[in-house]
């Protein structure tokens, strides 16, 4: 009984999820019109990715942990609705900027992702594992006054 105990405090920690490969397509009408360009937003577990390419052979790539990417927001440009990304510098408005569904789950997508990893899933992680220190703790004080020690 102790040990499935044991192994639910184990497997319930909730501050660490596995997230799938997503990729998305966030390129501009003007992009792929004027520079024959496409633009890749690559969701991978522990980071995200901006692939920039263009028909006169320029090739862009930026990468980077999601706890490190600053505040991922939606913003509009008129009436376009885009997404930014401020440590990579960018502004993403998917086709004309009227996708404002893909533009909504991309951003959700990329917070949520945020919140698993950098400091506030560190201090989740910390506060947690506190919390099964102080359990311990009592466990092995209840155990030293039963043996009397």
């Amino acid at each position: 009984k102790k040990k499935k105990k044991m192994e639910q405090i184990e497997h319930s920690n909730v501050d660490s999820k596995r997230f799938p490969h997503k990729e998305y397509n966030v390129t501009n009408v003007f992009v792929a019109l004027l520079f024959c360009g496409k633009e890749e937003l690559i969701l991978g577990e522990e980071e995200v990715e901006v692939k920039n390419n263009c028909c006169f052979c320029c090739k862009q790539t930026k990468k980077g942990p999601y706890g490190e990417l600053g505040s991922v927001d939606k913003s509009n440009c008129g009436p376009f609705q885009c997404f930014t990304i401020p440590s990579f510098d960018g502004e993403y408005c998917i086709w004309c900027g009227c996708e404002n569904e893909l533009t909504e789950e991309i951003v959700n997508e990329l917070k949520e992702r945020q919140g698993f990893r950098g400091d506030r899933a560190k201090i989740r992680v910390a506060e947690k594992t506190y919390e099964q220190l102080m359990e311990l703790h009592k466990k092995v004080d209840a155990v030293m006054k039963k043996l009397e020690i």
